[in-house]
């Protein structure tokens, strides 16, 4: 999920150059939505947190009220400081920082779908 469409893109590109199925969401809302109507087919979400309609933040919490075992990336373009304090301390989620390059998110996604198998 993010709002910009060059990074959706980009992004859903080079997952399905890396073996992945994605779906795609322009905003939170959108992002809840796709998730509640596949969720035992979803493996992993990659979450900004600033987006328009709905928020990364209350989409997370969405997430989790649907399925709280899903592994969540979350992309900002905050600190992974500031996107934890916002989130709180119970919050299980991984991080990474926008800007990002393929090879970064790759690894990230790669690294959060092994931990959540084993």
């Amino acid at each position: 999920m993010d709002d910009e469409p060059i990074v959706l893109r980009l992004a859903k590109a080079m997952l399905e150059h890396h073996g992945y199925s994605v779906l795609v969401a322009e905003n939170g809302l959108k992002a809840v939505n796709v998730f509640q109507q596949r969720a035992a087919e979803i493996t992993g979400v990659v979450l900004d947190m600033a987006m328009p309609i709905m928020g990364g933040e209350e989409a997370f919490w969405h997430i989790r009220e649907i399925r709280p075992d899903v592994p969540i990336l979350v992309a900002s373009g905050y600190s992974e400081l500031d996107a934890r304090e916002r989130f709180g301390d119970r919050v299980s989620a991984s991080f990474i920082q926008k800007p990002y390059t393929v090879m970064q998110l790759a690894g990230k996604i790669k690294a959060l779908l092994a931990t959540e198998d084993q």
